[in-house]
């Protein structure tokens, strides 16, 4: 198919086959854990890892942390550009009466804000930051909501953390 880019969504597998396609501009994503802790298991994965950020001709990161990683692992600063995720919500925006159908479904009204967390409940992802910091918001702010969307060892570490709090109404685990 000669494509004119092929891009690596992480730097397992995915990343590395890039290296498969040298006649064509090479994008690499890394999204954290491929590169700051694969590598460390493996002398293997951390050498291919290494090769295939070098050939790269750009590598797109949304953390910060994740620059000065990639420079370490031989990546120049001006291959690396670091963009924040975040949505348009003027274009993006779902219908009113989908909202307002998922939000009956749930037991939310209008007047609720409601915040969604979809990593695995696993230590690396820290989850515990996300619902320590949503146990503080729902002091300052009364009809917070906060939806848990996944699952993983620590799921009853966290809804016990919840409970503890006295805001297992404002938390919901869907899994």
């Amino acid at each position: 198919i000669a494509p004119d880019i092929v891009h690596g969504h992480s730097l397992g597998s995915y990343g590395w086959v890039t290296m498969l396609f040298p006649w064509t501009r090479r994008i690499l994503t890394p999204w954290g854990t491929d590169i700051t802790h694969d590598i460390k298991n493996s002398a293997v994965v951390r050498a291919l890892t290494t090769a295939a950020l070098r050939r790269a001709d750009l590598v797109t990161t949304d953390g910060a942390h994740c620059v000065p990683i990639l420079t370490e692992l031989g990546v120049a600063e001006d291959r690396i550009s670091h963009i924040n995720f975040g949505t348009d919500t003027k274009i993006f925006a779902p219908q009113a009466n989908i909202r307002r159908r998922y939000r009956e479904k749930l037991g939310f009204d209008e007047t609720h804000r409601v915040f969604i967390q979809t990593r695995t409940l696993t230590p690396i992802h820290d989850v515990e930051t996300f619902v320590r910091a949503g146990l503080k918001l729902c002091k300052e702010r009364r009809g917070t909501r906060f939806l848990v969307c996944s699952d993983g060892p620590l799921r009853k570490n966290l809804e016990e953390l919840v409970r503890e709090a006295g805001q297992k109404d404002s938390f919901f685990f869907p899994g």
